[in-house]
């Protein structure tokens, strides 16, 4: 049960997910059409805004070539008749970000990315396969403690470029720009849809890297990451992220005191 709670708590906050690891094995990844169509698009009650994250990971901690990983992931995907994505579970930066809609795509995806040494320098044991959500790209950067969270600064863009080699084969994402968001009433709800989020996984002190899609049907969650954004601070004013992650360990009463999100300037990234 205690496996369960967190996706019990994800699905409460309107966040559809199913989050098994697959071992290499086309049995065990024939449960994968099941766990998408069974985590589809779970409103909330708290805020009415429909959001989902559906996907598995599929591994390659059991003997077997990639190939027979990607057949069995790929005849399942067909049969989610839905465009997914597929991802090197550790990597960052669109690193290895597949955006696949066939069942070629899929298996190219898989036997390119499982064994390749990823852009952090370790190797793709890995993937994630999930719901591919089209919409503005947001970023939220985020500092807790003991449960009160802080944002330091909420990007937004355009969805990312996708670029084939060739028609036909799998797409991939590539960073394009990225602005701070100013003050809106998306923005806003952005950012509480991002301390739904942290408060469902249980992320309660410490930082938070957070991305999601603003899709025809609200916000979509991408993923939520326990660390700070990669790369060094960007914002042109302070406390960026890491200022705040030090005052809330060594000066939480200055940290309580913050906005709960700053006002919003004009960069681009």
């Amino acid at each position: 049960r205690a496996m369960h709670a967190p996706q019990e708590a994800l699905r409460r906050a309107g966040i559809a997910a199913a989050a098994h690891s697959l071992a290499s094995s086309p049995e065990a990844a024939a449960r994968f059409a099941a766990e998408v169509l069974h985590a589809a698009e779970v409103a909330s009650p708290a805020s009415e805004v429909a959001s989902g994250a559906a996907g598995c990971e599929v591994g390659s901690t059991a003997p077997g070539p990639a190939s027979n990983i990607a057949e069995g992931v790929a005849r399942d995907v067909a049969k989610a008749a839905a465009a997914v994505v597929v991802k090197p579970r550790d990597a960052s930066g669109g690193d290895g970000t597949w955006l696949c809609t066939t069942e070629a795509q899929v298996r190219q995806a898989v036997i390119q990315e499982l064994g390749r040494h990823n852009a952090e320098g370790a190797v793709n044991t890995e993937l994630v396969v999930m719901e591919a959500f089209v919409g503005d790209e947001w970023v939220v950067n985020s500092v807790s403690r003991d449960g009160s969270h802080r944002v330091t600064d909420v990007w937004c863009g355009p969805p990312k470029l996708r670029l084939a080699v060739q028609a036909g084969e799998a797409a991939q994402f590539v960073y394009t720009e990225q602005f701070l968001a100013p003050d809106s009433g998306r923005r806003r709800a952005v950012i509480s849809f991002c301390f739904e989020v942290l408060d469902a996984v249980g992320l309660s002190n410490g930082a938070a890297h957070t991305e999601l899609v603003w899709t025809a049907k609200g916000p979509r969650l991408l993923e939520v990451n326990a660390r700070p954004a990669g790369g060094l601070p960007r914002l042109p004013t302070g406390p960026n992220q890491l200022e705040a992650l030090v005052m809330s360990l060594a000066a939480p009463g200055a940290f309580r005191e913050l906005p709960t999100a700053p006002d919003a300037a004009t960069a681009e990234l």
